[in-house]
């Protein structure tokens, strides 16, 4: 049996290495566009259940060679009521919430082990020549006919394709673009801790790279992220320590920065015949949770959960992903409409400060809210329900 990922980003060439545990030949198609700004070098943040799924495939050891932070707390500042919250992994027993770990190192590190899989082929180009429920068939540049009996769409370049979603699609414009930078601070700071900060009018998010960095995501409405992307370093650097310095001290300078703009979307379904919908092809949230990469990977560490009970019959197959595609789209619904919802809230400029502060008190209170918060936004929810007694190795 084949298999088509479309693209070989983080999240196809995870489910390539996946899929080639299960099926004869993987056919993975090189990206050749890059949106990304590569003059900025750009982290994410790890959450639990993705860390246990680089560890299952041997390649956390390798991810994290050149080192990463871990940080076991993330502080919570509504700017107009002035009141923090605070979210720790000790209220999950837990040593760390996440790791902050460079694109890079993740992405050279995945294709090195991608060349290692003898049954997975990359290719420059492909074109889908015919697509029903009974039969999918692609030629490659060499011209080259191929039956292929799954496609797997990890992000949206291939429109052709994912255009055939589009009737089930939802989508959310928020509004807003986002900016990304790095921060080098006066001082060192051993306190590992991940910022988030809301206004009426801007959300920063802030990652600890190292104890004297941090990545700076800053979302806001086009207007003022047009103002910040058209300032200065100098111009930069005076806004940032404005704003963040009573959180994390002063910078001492910033990075060129990227921009990017944000819009939300989930499909209603994820299969359309014998096409599946994963990752950046799927969903897309708000960044400000942090959570785009590690839902992506969450739905590749399901498409393996379902995969494992997998015979090579064609019946058995189809109920075990269709099976999956519904369990991946209720999954990720939780986090579509969570994010979208706090987003709003958050960001609405009529809301009442009493409101914002009360809210803000209520929540932090609430032991089991923020546990919940917490189990959710590090994957342990999930591996608990999945995996059952198997979770607590990701805190070895």
């Amino acid at each position: 049996m084949r298999v088509l990922v479309s693209s070989d980003g983080i999240i196809g060439m995870l489910a390539s290495i996946v899929l080639s545990e299960y099926f004869d030949e993987v056919y993975l198609v090189k990206n050749k566009s890059n949106k990304h700004n590569q003059n900025i070098n750009r982290y994410f943040s790890i959450n639990l259940l993705s860390k246990f799924f680089f560890t299952s495939k041997n390649l956390w050891d390798c991810i994290t060679c050149e080192g990463i932070t871990e940080y076991s707390q993330i502080t919570t500042l509504d700017e107009p009521s002035k009141k923090y919250m605070n979210f720790q992994s000790s209220s999950i027993a837990f040593d760390c919430m996440g790791y902050i770990v460079n694109e890079k190192n993740i992405i050279d590190n995945i294709r090195k082990k991608i060349e290692t899989i003898e049954n997975i082929f990359q290719i420059d180009e492909v074109h889908i020549d015919n697509h029903s429920k009974k039969s999918l068939s692609i030629s490659l540049d060499d011209m080259k006919l191929l039956n292929i009996d799954y496609i797997f769409l990890s992000d949206s370049s291939r429109e052709d394709i994912v255009n055939l979603f589009s009737n089930t699609k939802q989508t959310i414009d928020y509004k807003q673009d986002a900016i990304v930078a790095n921060l080098t601070m006066n001082t060192k700071n051993n306190n590992m801790i991940a910022y988030q900060r809301f206004d009426k009018n801007n959300i920063q998010g802030l990652l600890p790279v190292s104890d004297n960095m941090y990545n700076l995501i800053w979302s806001a409405k086009k207007e003022i992220i047009n103002e910040l992307y058209r300032m200065s370093d100098s111009q930069l650097l005076s806004k940032v320590n404005n704003t963040l310095s009573v959180m994390i001290g002063e910078a001492k300078s910033t990075s060129s920065i990227a921009r990017f703009p944000l819009k939300g979307f989930h499909y209603k379904s994820y299969r359309y015949e014998n096409i599946f919908c994963i990752g950046g092809a799927a969903h897309s949230v708000h960044p400000m949770a942090g959570l785009g990469l590690n839902m992506g990977i969450k739905d590749v560490f399901l498409l393996e959960y379902f995969l494992s009970s997998f015979s090579k019959d064609k019946c058995n197959i189809n109920r075990l992903l269709e099976t999956f595609s519904k369990r991946c789209r209720i999954e990720n619904s939780k986090y579509f409409y969570t994010i979208n919802l706090l987003k709003t809230f958050y960001s609405d400029n009529h809301l009442p400060n009493f409101i914002r502060s009360a809210s803000m008190k209520i929540f932090d209170s609430n032991i089991f809210f923020k546990r919940k918060i917490i189990e959710t936004a590090t994957g342990i929810d999930t591996l608990k329900k999945y995996l059952k007694d198997q979770y607590c190795y990701t805190n070895q």
